[in-house]
């Protein structure tokens, strides 16, 4: 008995042509979508002036400048890529989850503010007003004047007892030089402030100097450095100088202020012009 004939073999899914266009037709119609919605960017602008830019970037990187063409084609093609990228980080928003970038842009635009807001140049009648507003800030402090002869307590056994010893030989009229140890900051100091004495030797000693006589020489006075018996020589009191003495520091000062003041206004108007939502 003869068999009837055999049956067509069915073609595979993946090879129907209909299948293939469908599929490139979603994937033309996807990319039209896509390319439709993206926003259309600036255009990346590499003119002279932008070479030669990149060209001190450079030189300010390396200390040296580009050694050919090649190498500002290289320059070019690293700052089109980095813009391109930026650009579309910042399309996708991925500074706003990043604090460092979030610091820096606050800082940058900190800067752009601090940078309007320079005011102009100040009269003598606002100096002289932020002079007495502020007379603390100039104020010259008391300055001293005076001899010392030193005494390590590195080379001495008993460096206090020493000065002592020493002390008296002095009022038995005995030259000073003759006497102590030597001393990097010299035997004698004239007119410094009494805050740089308490920078040099310590507040302690600044306090024990300040409050002596002019004359005579003091008892042992023990600093971080050693010993030392010291003789008030002049004093000139503390304060606040004229307008003439300090112009420069005032207008400086003056300037800081009035800057910062400006800023802050700057930053409370965009302030005042955000909606804040507190639940």
């Amino acid at each position: 008995m003869s068999e009837g004939p055999e049956p067509a073999r069915k073609r595979p899914l993946w090879r129907e042509p209909l299948l293939h266009f469908l599929l490139v037709g979603a994937a033309l119609y996807g990319v039209h979508r896509w390319t439709a919605s993206a926003p259309v960017d600036p255009p990346i602008v590499i003119d002279e002036a932008f070479i030669a830019g990149l060209e001190r970037q450079h030189v300010q990187r390396t200390g040296q400048p580009p050694n050919d063409d090649v190498a500002i084609e290289g320059l070019i093609a690293e700052h089109v890529r980095e813009e391109v990228l930026l650009r579309e980080a910042l399309r996708l928003g991925l500074e706003e989850d990043d604090p460092i970038v979030r610091r820096r842009l606050v800082q940058k635009m900190e800067l752009m503010l601090g940078a309007a807001a320079e005011p102009e140049d100040p009269s003598d009648e606002e100096l002289r007003a932020h002079l007495e507003a502020h007379p603390e800030r100039f104020v010259r402090s008391e300055r001293l004047s005076f001899s010392q002869v030193f005494f390590s307590t590195q080379r001495r056994a008993d460096a206090v007892a020493d000065a002592n010893a020493a002390r008296a030989t002095l009022a038995e009229g005995t030259d000073p030089a003759t006497l102590g140890d030597p001393f990097p900051l010299g035997r004698s100091q004239s007119a410094v402030p009494r805050s740089v004495i308490a920078g040099r030797y310590g507040e302690a000693f600044a306090e024990a100097v300040a409050a002596l006589e002019t004359g005579s020489w003091s008892e042992p006075v023990e600093s971080p450095l050693g010993v030392h018996l010291v003789m008030l020589e002049d004093r000139q009191p503390g304060r606040t100088p004229t307008l003439d003495e300090v112009r420069a520091d005032v207008e400086g000062d003056w300037r800081r202020d009035a800057r910062a003041e400006r800023l802050e206004a700057a930053i409370q108007r965009l302030i005042d012009r955000a909606e804040v939502v507190r639940p």
